[in-house]
């Protein structure tokens, strides 16, 4: 395998959010999973390391954010240049 701990915290973190979406009807707890996932896929992540990484994260959500508002424009079929 040649994910290390940090990119299997995401995989697994995404994986459980995207479920949580698709399933509303299923109540999945993200927080169990990340729990979890902590516990058995990324078990010397520390505090730092997860606070870094959020920071991280948000810092790319933010840069991103124009291709997720054209993205999401698209799929509800409006026009992706009036985001721009």
């Amino acid at each position: 395998m040649t994910l290390n701990e940090r990119e299997r915290y995401v995989f697994h973190v995404v994986t459980g959010m995207v479920l949580a979406i698709l399933e509303p009807r299923r109540k999945i707890n993200v927080k169990a999973i990340e729990k979890a996932v902590l516990q058995h896929r990324a078990r010397h992540l520390t505090e730092e390391d997860l606070e870094v990484l959020r920071s991280d994260i948000e810092e790319e959500i933010r840069s991103g954010q124009t291709i997720y508002e054209e993205m999401i424009a698209v799929l509800r079929g409006e026009d992706a240049e009036a985001f721009k």
